[in-house]
This record gives C-alpha cells, sequence and structure tokens, in this order.
C-alpha cells in the first residue's frame, strides 16, 4: 500500500462526528475510528489510539463535549437550578461549534 503521508491528517470532524487516526495501525493502514460516545474517546486515548498532544487535545475536548450534549437527555430544561441553568447554557454554545 502506497501512502501519501502528507493527506494522513489525526483528527477528521466530518457530518457531525468526530474521527480519529486509529494510530496503533500504522504505517500499514490508514483506519480512523469513529467517536460516538465519552467512553469511546476515553479507550481511544488510554490505548494510544490517538497520539500527540494537539490530536490528545482536541479528542479530549469533544469527550467533553459529548458529555455536556448529553446533560440535555438527563436533565430536563425546567429545572431552576442556577447551576443547572449555566449548563443548559453551555449545551446550547457547545451545540453550534464546528471544526
Amino acid at each position: 500500500m502506497n501512502m501519501n503521508f502528507e493527506d494522513i491528517v489525526p483528527v477528521r470532524f466530518t457530518e457531525g462526528k468526530l474521527l480519529l487516526l486509529d494510530q496503533t495501525r500504522l504505517p500499514g493502514e490508514e483506519v480512523y475510528i469513529e467517536m460516538e460516545t465519552k467512553e469511546d474517546v476515553w479507550d481511544a486515548i488510554y490505548k494510544l489510539k490517538v497520539r500527540g498532544a494537539p490530536a490528545i487535545g482536541v479528542a479530549a475536548a469533544y469527550g467533553l463535549y459529548i458529555s455536556v450534549r448529553d446533560l440535555k437527555v438527563h436533565y430536563p430544561v425546567k429545572v431552576k437550578n442556577k447551576g443547572f441553568m449555566a449548563q443548559k447554557k453551555v449545551v446550547k454554545a457547545v451545540d453550534g461549534i464546528s471544526f
């Protein structure tokens, strides 16, 4: 397999999904794994599937985003607690972020 290493990107964000290059498969294969849950992100970092400070930082931030996004599912918006209202604003702000 002839790889062009200039085209290899460790982190991709397409169609609202984070794809990480599985660096344990290099140099023989170029395989991207989809991050669907915060546990997926943790596993990728822990098992060194994602390497390098910038890529790990992006993956960790995405794991945090998933955690905050999922708060909408677990806590109804009708709660009037100030702390929760701040979380609601964070979720709203993060939902609009694209890479």
